[in-house]
């Protein structure tokens, strides 16, 4: 059966005689937030760590530079099958990995260098101005823990006495 003919054209395609015709709804879904407020702490995840403070970036530098050198005599006590020890002067930053002589002979220097400690941060380690950490070929340690401090943060580098696995923690 055809529509009336009196009839207004929207009313008879859509079936509403008399009816506006339907708008669309205004708003946001939940999907649609969730994905903005995703997107919102990615990209807060990434900035963060920029937003800091130069001198705690440089920390973190000097602290990821100390953890690699007590990895370094790690390895060498390992590969050598001598005890080696990682010497720092907490004072200048100057440290060296040597074998830990026996009763008798002189040690053997591995390496050395100096770690660079960023402006207004100190090194503290092992309760002295200089700290000795042990690594024995079965990857056991002793001495430690090393700590630098800045205006705003505190790092401890440890390696654990069993494992002598080299950690970093920040405070």
């Amino acid at each position: 059966m055809p529509a009336t003919p009196h009839a207004p054209r929207s009313a008879r395609s859509s079936g509403r005689a008399g009816r506006a015709p339907a708008t669309a709804p205004v708003g946001f879904t939940l999907i649609e937030a969730i994905v903005v407020v995703a997107m919102i702490a990615v990209v807060a995840a990434v900035a963060a760590p920029m937003l800091r403070a130069p001198g705690g970036r440089e920390a973190a530098a000097s602290v990821r530079e100390l953890a690699a050198a007590l990895r370094e005599a790690r390895n060498a006590a390992v590969d050598r099958g001598l005890d080696v020890a990682f010497d720092l002067d907490t004072r200048t930053g100057a440290y060296a990995v040597v074998t830990v002589p026996s009763s008798s002979g002189a040690p053997d220097t591995i390496h050395a260098g100096r770690i660079p400690v960023a402006a207004g941060a100190t090194t503290v380690g092992c309760g002295a101005a200089r700290c000795v950490v042990t690594f024995d070929p079965l990857r056991r340690v002793r001495g430690g823990p090393i700590r630098v401090l800045d205006e705003s943060e505190r790092y401890d580098v440890t390696a654990h006495a069993w494992t002598s696995i080299v950690q970093i923690r920040r405070r």
